[in-house]
């Protein structure tokens, strides 16, 4: 009777835990997601009077800022973080920017420097020097700026399952229970709140704003931009996870990677790039970036300002 007692519990038991009762290899591949490359940012307004105006305009001069961060050109542009420099004027790097966005766009531009001396020698305010220049306008920059932005940009990931085996190698696609789906999106959540925190270290996004009015020769404001250009620096890479489990039970494993096929050959010779160390003083990449985001939002400004003049 006991015996018989024994027999029916363990079959009890076997139907209960049924086929899945080997755990199981599932492999998660995971995508993240931030957000796109987005398009210059910019708020331009108008005078009534400024297509009128803007058409009149053919020399522009350029009132220089009040104070200014005092670099070189080749610390500018990332070329160097710590050159000689023999000369410098200050302001002129990065008023050079704006300059060139002005002659590109086929306007002459009078140089800040002679509307700084002229107002000083002369005791005028920068409309005055402007107009004795030739000028037809000032461009008053009311801040150029740079921003790093730290704050990890992934803000969505996607997880596909997959059946793999103990070398993560990836199956056809498997369909799990809200449970186990629940169990492995934990665990890559955790791994990327840890990856994006130990990424923040370094900018995620760079940004160059610039604030700016262009005052009619009349010394009537017509003309007003704020732009922002900005840069994504990169993002984080698909991810494979392996997991092992069953039910609502899967935990993460290292892949056996004695278990992978064999290959087929050896490659008969191998590169190797050693790493060197970075240059304390040698090419600074990010303020490269910080120096094209800078001339592509001069550049819009006036690009704006053409487009405007021409309706």
């Amino acid at each position: 009777m006991r015996a018989a007692a024994l027999l029916f519990l363990t079959g009890v038991l076997l139907a209960a835990c049924g086929p899945g009762v080997a755990k199981a290899y599932v492999v998660a591949d995971v995508a993240y997601r931030g957000p796109a490359e987005a398009p210059i940012q910019r708020d331009v307004r108008a005078s009534p009077s400024y297509t009128d105006a803007a058409k009149q305009l053919t020399k522009l001069a350029i009132r220089m800022p009040d104070t200014c961060v005092q670099v070189s050109a080749a610390e500018a542009v990332g070329a160097s973080t710590a050159p000689r420099v023999l000369l410098s004027t200050r302001c002129s790097v990065w008023l050079g920017a704006i300059e060139r966005a002005v002659v590109a766009g086929g306007t002459m531009v009078v140089s800040w420097d002679a509307v700084h001396l002229l107002e000083r020698s002369k005791k005028l305010t920068p409309y005055q020097a402007a107009a004795q220049l030739g000028a037809d306008g000032v461009l008053i920059l009311a801040s150029l700026e740079v921003m790093d932005d730290h704050h990890c940009p992934m803000n969505e990931f996607q997880i596909q399952y997959f059946q793999g085996d103990a070398a993560a190698v990836r199956g056809a696609p498997v369909a799990l229970g809200p449970d186990a789906r629940a169990a492995m999106s934990a665990v890559v959540r955790h791994d990327f709140d840890r990856t994006c925190g130990q990424l923040s270290a370094k900018p995620w996004q760079l940004g160059a704003m610039l604030d700016a009015t262009v005052v009619s020769s009349s010394g009537e404001a017509i003309w007003f931009y704020r732009g922002r250009a900005s840069a994504v620096l990169g993002s984080m890479a698909q991810q494979r996870f392996l997991f092992r489990g069953k039910g609502a039970t899967w935990r993460p494993v290292a892949p056996d990677l004695g278990a992978l096929p064999a290959a087929s050959a050896e490659a008969s010779s191998e590169v190797f790039r050693v790493a060197t160390a970075a240059d304390p003083q040698g090419p600074d990449p990010l303020q490269a970036q910080r120096a094209a985001l800078i001339q592509q939002v001069a550049d819009d400004a006036l690009a704006q300002f053409r487009l405007g003049a021409a309706r």
